[in-house]
């Protein structure tokens, strides 16, 4: 049976997702969002040590990885070409 989570840990994820809508809204560049993104979900989530951004490249129907944090910095991840699927249809 998986826990419930503290009041005071749910309280600073709700604080800290507020804040990730107030940056996001101030940023138009896609360079900018992916960043805040990123950064933000990789602190956000808490067992991982590894945190990579996928976007889907319409024309091409193919998944293009975008950003990818380590806890420890900036991480080399290997992007691999491939068919995207659609999912609930």
């Amino acid at each position: 049976m998986r826990a419930l989570m503290r009041p005071e840990r749910k309280g600073h994820k709700i604080l800290a997702l507020k804040e990730l809508t107030v940056k996001l809204s101030s940023s138009l560049s896609l360079e900018g969002i992916v960043n805040i993104v990123i950064d933000n979900v990789s602190e956000l989530v808490e067992k991982s040590d590894l945190c990579v951004l996928f976007l889907v490249e319409e024309e091409a129907q193919e998944l293009a990885l975008k950003a990818s944090r380590a806890k420890s910095g900036p991480a080399s991840v290997k992007s691999k070409k491939g068919d995207i699927s659609t999912f609930g249809s």
